[in-house]
């Protein structure tokens, strides 16, 4: 399944690059495990792609969205370590 801004109709040629980009994008996302349906796995999905320039992340609400997320997160694992060691 392919999710597009542009109405693609119902089958769309994808070539091996699409599809091999499709299948990182997919891996990448995974947080713990990944199936592949045919038992193959490509090194090619375990490559980090590179941000682009005018990526959000490298804009200064960008940066600042993720550093009050850091310290968010930072702040949840330490309560979530004090429960734990308190149990």
């Amino acid at each position: 399944m392919v999710i597009s801004h542009q109405n693609l109709g119902e089958y769309v040629y994808a070539n091996t690059k699409m599809v091999q980009e499709a299948n990182r994008t997919m891996r990448l996302s995974c947080h713990e495990e990944f199936v592949s349906w045919k038992g193959i796995v490509d090194p090619f999905w375990f490559t980090e792609r590179e941000m682009p320039e005018d990526a959000w992340e490298k804009t200064e609400e960008g940066k600042a969205a993720m550093a009050e997320a850091e310290e968010r997160n930072a702040a949840q694992g330490a309560v979530q370590s004090d429960e734990t060691e308190g149990a």
